[in-house]
């Protein structure tokens, strides 16, 4: 399985993008963190992330801690609402719900697609 990983900033409507796709290993999730945490330092507070886990799998604890961290420090960081675009993975939901149990001020929102994302938000796409 192919590994994607980017972020796109949406100055315009106060939204980072994310995709995940492939295997994630402790190593990738290093480099996603770097990104991630430039790319928010774009954005003004109660920024709103959206995240495409369709294609996802964790590899290892190590990716674990790197990603709860990350969770962690944007929980922390005036995040606004959190979507996570998970299409039809079951094992996508399991993996990100277990990843964010007992995160506080980091609710998790669920949908099938990037179109239903932006709608979630509010937002024609």
């Amino acid at each position: 399985m192919k590994q994607i990983k980017r972020t796109t900033v949406d100055i315009e409507n106060n939204i980072l993008n994310v995709k995940i796709a492939g295997i994630l290993t402790g190593e990738t999730a290093l480099e996603l963190n770097e990104s991630i945490k430039h790319d928010i330092s774009k954005l003004k507070p109660g920024y709103h992330i959206i995240t495409d886990l369709t294609n996802f799998r964790i590899a290892n604890d190590e990716a674990i801690v790197v990603i709860r961290e990350l969770l962690e420090s944007l929980s922390q960081n005036k995040v606004g609402r959190v979507i996570r675009v998970v299409g039809n993975s079951k094992n996508a939901i399991i993996q990100s719900a277990g990843v964010t149990k007992g995160i506080e001020n980091y609710n998790v929102e669920y949908v099938p697609t990037i179109q239903d994302a932006y709608k979630t938000l509010n937002i024609n796409q």
